[in-house]
Parts: C-alpha cells; structure tokens; sequence
C-alpha cells in the first residue's frame, strides 16, 4: 500500500504486456481498468483464528498476525470482524489436534452469526465494482459478436453460482454450465434461468470434463473462469468441441493463461483482446478478460 496506484496499475499492465509478448500479441492487451475504490472494497475474506485471536497468516509464517480492522474490507465485513471479534474468547474455534488455526468464511450475505467455520463459501469476485465492470464486458462482446454471427449452445466452465451465466443465457438459447462446487450449482439452479443445464464435474478431471461434455459437440461458444491453476485438460475441451469459434477466457492468473493461450493459438484460435482489470488493489493480482475467435481458413 505504500506504492502510488498509479504505478501499482502501470506494473500489472506491463506483466500482462510481456506475457503476451511471447505470442507477439502484446497489441492486443487493452489499457488496464483501475478500481473506483482502493479500501473498503473486499466483499469477501477468510480470517483465521485459534479462539484467542482473529488475524491473518502471513505468507511462510505458521503464526496468527491479530487484527482488529481491515483496510479493504467492505464496510457490512468490517462489522461482521467486529462482532467475531467480540466473541474472543472461544473454545468452540481451538484449533484440533495438529492444526495451528481454524477458518473464518465471511462475506457480505452473512453476518457473525454465520459465518463459515472450516468450510468455504460459494465463490464470488471479491470486487462488486469490478465485478459490475466485467459483467458489462461480457455482455457488450457477446452483443457485439452475435450481430456477426449466432451462437445456439455455449458452455461454460466454472461457472460457479452463475456469475456470468445469466448474461450468456440472455444471448445463447442453450446452456451448459459445469462446476466443482455442488453448492454453488445449488444456487445457480435457484435462479431458473432458461435453457441453462447445471453439471457438477470435477474440471480437473480430464476423464470427468470429457463426459461432462458429451453431446455438446455442437456447442460454438465456450466461456471458461478458471481458478489460478487454470485449465488444466486443454485438448479434451477442444477434442469435445470441434464446432468451437468463439472463446471467452476470464483468468485470474497471468502465468496459467499464458500456458492454456498457448494450446488455443496451436488449435487455430486468435487473440482478439485481452482486458486487465484490477480487482484486488494492492496486491499483486490481475484479472484477465479475455476473447479469442477461430482464425478463418
């Protein structure tokens, strides 16, 4: 936090640049989109405690930093570590034998009553703001591309809870999103949005991902947001999906976007545009929209 913003932004940008630099598509990254807010934006954390004291771990340490507050968490998360806070002492969170801590799950649909002990909550971007951002860019390309040509099936992976399900339910007539998390496709079922079939599959599993795709070789439309490993079976998607043209890649990790960029230029995809947006000021973390398109013959 003690770097300027501005140089914050620019050093992620240049990473960005020079990972596709090694494509020659350096062109192709647009300026990144700062965030509106730089504290106080954070709609979701994991604490840790031992019943004595709520902190952080910092990185290579095994040891609890206490905190009492937290500069970018929203103001709804800072209430709700206030109250954790108030709890202290608590033996019902001693750590059990061997372990150090135990995890405190929170975000902004629970409160201190609530909160997560040892178990994840449904993921979501961190950032309402960015999100917002990305939600319109997906949308506004998916607009933009299908006045050029219609899609009639998409299939999306990692769709979570459906984040960007809705948008590209909005755009293409069928659907099939696939997640880990039977949780998060609990929540997405909820939400009834027509033509979408939800699939649990473990998307690290490339015999798991090559059934879970049977029977959408028609689909011509693939949107991926992968966790930081990104995708780890590229060629079973495109042996699944040879009808493929049109890729749209949200990634949260430099590094494995460049690895699976590089099976989609192999496999005869373009770079068309690639959107940093940062979603988590002060850290070293960028978020990538990504779209690719099959090259014309």
């Amino acid at each position: 936090m003690f770097v300027e913003y501005s140089a914050q932004l620019q050093a992620k940008e240049r990473r960005v640049r020079a990972a596709l630099a090694r494509f020659d598509r350096q062109d192709r990254v647009a300026p990144i989109v700062g965030a509106p807010e730089t504290t106080g934006y954070r709609n979701r954390a994991q604490l840790k405690t031992d019943g004595k004291v709520i902190g952080f771990v910092s990185e290579g340490l095994r040891t609890i930093s206490p905190i009492t507050s937290c500069a970018v968490l929203s103001g709804h998360n800072q209430r709700t570590l206030e109250a954790l806070l108030g709890r202290l002492p608590n033996p019902a969170w001693r750590p059990r034998k061997a372990n150090r801590w135990r995890t405190i799950d929170i975000d902004e649909t629970v409160d201190a009553g609530e909160a997560s002990i040892d178990a994840r909550l449904p993921f979501q971007q961190p950032n309402n703001a960015q999100n917002a951002y990305m939600r319109s860019w997906l949308e506004e390309r998916l607009k933009e591309r299908l006045q050029e040509a219609s899609h009639g099936a998409a299939v999306e992976l990692f769709c979570g809870s459906g984040n960007f399900t809705d948008i590209i339910a909005r755009r293409v007539p069928e659907v099939l999103a696939t997640d880990v998390s039977e949780q998060a496709l609990a929540v997405l079922d909820e939400k009834r949005l027509a033509g979408v079939r939800a699939l649990h599959c473990d998307l690290a599993s490339a015999v798991a991902l090559r059934r879970a795709m049977e029977g959408c070789a028609h689909a011509t439309l693939l949107v991926l947001d992968p966790p930081r490993e990104g995708l780890l079976h590229r060629q079973p998607v495109l042996d699944a999906l040879p009808g493929l043209t049109d890729v749209v890649y949200v990634s949260c990790d430099v590094a494995s976007f460049a690895r699976d960029i590089a099976d989609f230029l192999r496999a005869g995809f373009d770079v068309d545009e690639v959107q940093p947006v940062d979603q988590v000021p002060h850290t070293p973390h960028v978020e990538l929209l990504a779209r690719l398109s099959k090259r014309r013959r």
